[in-house]
């Protein structure tokens, strides 16, 4: 290589870096060089040729166990291969024989038409509709859809229509029913105008001597089903034995503040629509035919269940159709209501108890809750509620009857309503003895007189009861003062009364 054209400074650089690769190689010959000694020593040496000779006696072992499961594994694969295609051929073998039995069949059919000189062609059910078809006119058009009348009462599943049948209690306690349409006992379900020809044909239906009859606790709501949906309920519900943790990501408290957002939303919308509501439940049991179900009463009567459910049936809500119907609670909330549940002592649990698992509402408790299962109604009534304010208010310094004295109330209260029946009910059989036109006026007449009286004596009695517990609370809280709390009022009114003295001299001065 020539160097002259290059500096003095890059000519020794480079004469620098030949000499560095030159030791480079050499000092790689020699690693070589002691490596191919070293390997020759090994070789030499008796424990290195007997190790080789047992690696290479390792390596012929594996290969024949390589070449023996091969041919295993090809024989296994020939053997099912062979049972594949005898099955196949077995099928086909039974496909042609059932074809052959059809075909003998159709013939000794077609042989017996002709025969008989019945021999119809046979023809395609798609030639036969392109027939039809072609035959209408231009113009054509299908007859509309003949509307159905909603269904009042529901006959169970494979099951002999009576003059009597058994009723399911179930569903006359809380107007659902675990086997739905299975079901072997009848679903009654109520119509519009069942209260009032109830109320019509009451006095007919009562007893003159029967003072003991049965009070009637029965109410209809509005029954959204599975209205409520939460990711807590569906969890709890499908979770297995072998997934017992898969629950634990979701809270109790979380599933309580989900509620009372729902609770709002649901009472605001229905409120602002068909006016002030008295009992809303939400339902938690587990059991697919109860699990997320609202039962709603609205203070204007079964009027307003029966519109809110033909307005809201078929609209949309968090993603889901609702189905809306009116249910009657045969027994009331007392009977509804699993009242084991909230004490903690229901035997069944929230899968398996087909009475009704409710959410508590917001500001209410337990205690609050068996109270209203006490008296026969859906919520604690409070003195908040009566005058049109709150959504739900604990009573704190007006304080309930005793029970006994609420008892003796109501029984009386049931008697009153009793003796008026009678007396209705014996006017209205004297005029329906007779027969004439104007007979007929009367009777009518007094029916809507019982009805009115009914009304009249209903609205009494809650204002007297109104009337009764602002009384009491006024004289417990005056009793409940403290003396010196008593001793304070006098002083400051007997000090408004001398400075109002003192003003009206001095005007009378003036």
């Amino acid at each position: 290589m020539d160097l002259s054209h290059m500096s003095h400074r890059a000519r020794r650089a480079f004469l620098k870096k030949l000499k560095r690769k030159r030791k480079r190689q050499e000092l790689a010959k020699e690693i070589v060089e002691r490596e191919i000694e070293e390997l020759n020593r090994l070789q030499l040496s008796p424990s290195y040729q007997a190790q080789q000779a047992k690696e290479l006696e390792l390596a012929a072992l594996e290969a024949k166990e390589r070449e023996r499961n091969e041919e295993i594994w090809q024989e296994r694969e020939r053997e099912a291969q062979r049972q594949w295609e005898e099955n196949n051929r077995q099928k086909i073998l039974l496909k042609q024989r059932e074809e052959e039995t059809q075909r003998k069949i159709k013939a000794e059919w077609e042989s017996k038409q002709i025969e008989s000189k019945k021999f119809i062609p046979e023809s395609k059910p798609q030639d036969v509709h392109e027939q039809q078809s072609s035959d209408l006119p231009p113009w054509h058009l299908p007859p509309p859809p003949v509307p159905i009348p909603p269904v009042i009462e529901q006959v169970p599943h494979g099951a002999i229509v009576s003059t009597v049948m058994e009723k399911c209690s179930f569903f006359r306690k809380t107007g659902a029913c675990r086997y739905g349409f299975l079901c072997s006992r009848l679903h009654q379900y109520p119509s519009r105008y069942d209260d009032i020809i109830e109320s019509f044909n009451i006095a007919d239906d009562q007893d003159v001597g029967g003072l003991d009859e049965p009070i009637d606790n029965s109410c209809l709501v509005l029954q959204i089903l599975k209205m409520f949906t939460h990711y807590h309920l569906d969890l709890t519900k499908n979770t297995s034995s072998e997934d017992q943790d898969s629950g634990l990501e979701v809270d109790e408290s979380q599933l309580l503040s989900d509620y009372h957002e729902f609770y709002h939303d649901v009472r605001m919308e229905l409120e602002s629509r068909w006016g002030k509501i008295s009992v809303i439940r939400t339902c938690r049991n587990l059991a697919n035919h109860l699990r997320g179900s609202v039962y709603v009463e609205f203070s204007r009567g079964p009027s307003a269940a029966w519109d809110a459910a033909e307005a809201c049936n078929g609209r949309w809500f968090a993603g889901r159709k609702l189905t809306c119907t009116v249910v009657r609670l045969g027994g009331g909330w007392r009977e509804a209501i699993c009242g084991l549940y909230h004490r903690g002592k229901c035997p069944k649990g929230d899968l398996h108890c087909n009475f009704l698992h409710v959410f508590l509402n917001p500001g209410e408790t337990s205690n609050d809750l068996q109270k209203t299962l006490w008296r026969h109604v859906g919520r604690l009534i409070s003195p908040v509620d009566n005058n049109g304010h709150g959504d739900r208010g604990r009573p704190s310094t007006v304080k309930s009857h005793s029970n006994n004295s609420s008892l003796i109330h109501r029984h009386q209260h049931h008697r009153d309503r009793r003796e008026v029946r009678r007396q209705s009910s014996t006017s209205i059989s004297s005029h329906s003895r007779s027969s004439s036109p104007i007979g007929n006026h009367h009777s009518s007449r007094s029916k809507n007189n019982y009805k009115n009286s009914r009304l009249s004596e209903y609205h009494s009695h809650r204002k007297s009861k109104r009337n009764k517990h602002t009384s009491s609370g006024s004289r417990r809280s005056s009793l409940n003062r403290s003396p010196s709390m008593l001793s304070s009022s006098v002083h400051k009114k007997h000090k408004k009364h001398m400075k109002e003295r003192s003003h009206k001299r001095i005007k009378g001065v003036k």
